[in-house]
């Protein structure tokens, strides 16, 4: 099992060679990089960051530091795995590790710096919920894009939610398909125990818009006098939970996760039986 362990002196040498590894192999270590590696209690530590170790079976196989920029914001940065251990998830646990020592310490945005060409490890910020912004130019010679998330979901942020869940609920009251389907995107994977039921696929499982269309079409058909009451949203980190009484006063909640045009991708459906 992989466990994540603070800094200590004793695995200071870990966080320069993992670095050095994969700067030296994909680019060049650039002055900012030298000074981060061999002193990182003077670049990092005594700044107010953090630095993190996954440790497996006694050996340091990965690392991540967060650099205190001020005004509330930390760069996840130096995030580097044993090239040994790839594929066993350690780059998530240290990102997953990183942005919840982020939160424990009232950090309201995280901030990174990459490469397009480390898809993998872009993969893993997009799925921890960081999004594109606009890149300075100088920060690294390497970097190519700029990546930020933030932590502190924000009264605006809470307000666009709430609005979605209750123009969502009025577009269903309203049958009215075509802004129903305005919430969803071309590539929506949806899955629901009453898509079984209905017939319309015996794994429940549902990929793309038009297949969503069928399907609706086919709800709306049956239930001529569907309605929903929204009884509570439940916001996520791009996500949304809207919990609400259907069909014969059953109740139903649905995980909603959203793509970054703000359209839904992904949902998997609960109902009360």
């Amino acid at each position: 099992m992989i466990k994540i362990i603070p800094y200590s002196i004793e695995n200071k040498p870990y966080f320069e060679s993992l670095n050095r590894a994969w700067l030296t192999k994909y680019f060049t270590v650039e002055p900012i990089d030298e000074h981060v590696l061999t002193k990182p209690e003077e670049a990092i530590l005594n700044e107010g960051g953090h630095i993190l170790f996954a440790e497996y079976k006694t050996r340091i196989i990965g690392t991540v530091a967060l650099k205190s920029m001020g005004n509330g914001v930390m760069e996840l940065t130096k995030m580097a795995i044993d090239e040994s251990f790839h594929g066993m998830g350690a780059g998530k646990l240290l990102c997953d590790a990183a942005i919840t020592l982020a939160k424990a310490l009232a950090v309201k945005k995280l901030i990174l710096y990459s490469q397009t060409k480390l898809a993998i490890a872009i993969g893993i910020y997009r799925k921890f919920g960081f999004k594109e912004t606009s890149l300075e130019v100088g920060i690294y010679k390497r970097a190519d894009i700029k990546m930020e998330l933030s932590l502190n979901k924000t009264m605006e942020q809470q307000q666009q939610l709430s609005n979605f869940a209750k123009q969502w609920i009025q577009d269903w009251n309203d049958h009215n398909l075509d802004n129903i389907l305005s919430h969803y995107s071309e590539e929506i994977q949806f899955t629901s125990p009453i898509i079984q039921q209905l017939g319309v696929d015996k794994n429940g499982n549902l990929n793309g818009k038009e297949s969503l269309r069928k399907y609706f079409s086919i709800g709306l058909e049956k239930y001529p006098q569907l309605t929903f009451h929204l009884i509570h949203e439940l916001i996520g980190l791009n996500s949304v939970v809207l919990f609400y009484k259907s069909i014969n006063d059953s109740y139903s909640a649905e995980f909603m996760e959203f793509d970054e045009k703000g359209k839904v991708k992904r949902v998997h459906a609960h109902y009360t039986s």
